[in-house]
């Protein structure tokens, strides 16, 4: 009975096509996926990068800035834009920094925290000091540190669980004066 049925099931192609389809899906679905996370992570970093240089453009736009919540330059405010310029993204995993920094008189690779402000993270301890890049300051001159990092975590594991972190700092000149005071 074999031997009759052989040379008719050997020409048969009925479920090839079936075949295909069940080998290609999964190859198919891992690659969609993995496409979409490569996207995504790069979308993510891209708010980080925009992020950090809206937060000093929208800093370096004032003479002063002021503490209260109620004042039209009020840095509440400036960081409050970083939840907006975020999203889709979660800012409860973002850390957004904005501090006002100046070279030293003596030196224009050593620069001064003079304020610094932060949404969900530890600020600057004013009158720390730190290098930078030679050519970045000019000595005494005064620039606004805009610091963002980003902790992402995937929407798909892929039988990870490990998150991403995304940083990136601009220093950008004020605009109406030489350094803007915090009060």
């Amino acid at each position: 009975m074999i031997r009759r049925l052989w040379p008719a099931l050997r020409h048969d192609a009925r479920g090839v096509s079936a075949v295909e389809f069940a080998i290609a899906l999964p190859v198919m679905l891992l690659l969609y996926m993995m496409a979409f996370l490569l996207s995504d992570m790069a979308a993510c970093n891209r708010k980080v990068t925009i992020t950090a240089r809206a937060m000093a453009d929208m800093a370096t736009r004032y003479s002063a800035l002021s503490t209260s919540t109620t004042a039209t330059n009020s840095i509440a405010t400036i960081m409050g834009a970083s939840e907006q310029i975020l999203t889709p993204y979660s800012t409860s995993n973002a850390m957004v920094r904005v501090s006002e920094v100046c070279a030293l008189s003596t030196s224009a690779t050593t620069v001064q925290v003079v304020w610094s402000q932060v949404q969900n993270g530890t600020a600057l301890t004013v009158g720390n000091t730190f290098t930078v890049n030679s050519g970045l300051f000019t000595a005494g001159s005064c620039q606004i540190l805009s610091e963002v990092q980003y902790s992402y975590a995937p929407a798909i594991s892929l039988g990870t669980n490990k998150s991403l972190s995304f940083y990136d700092s601009i220093y950008m000149s004020p605009r109406l004066s030489s350094s803007i005071p915090l009060s």
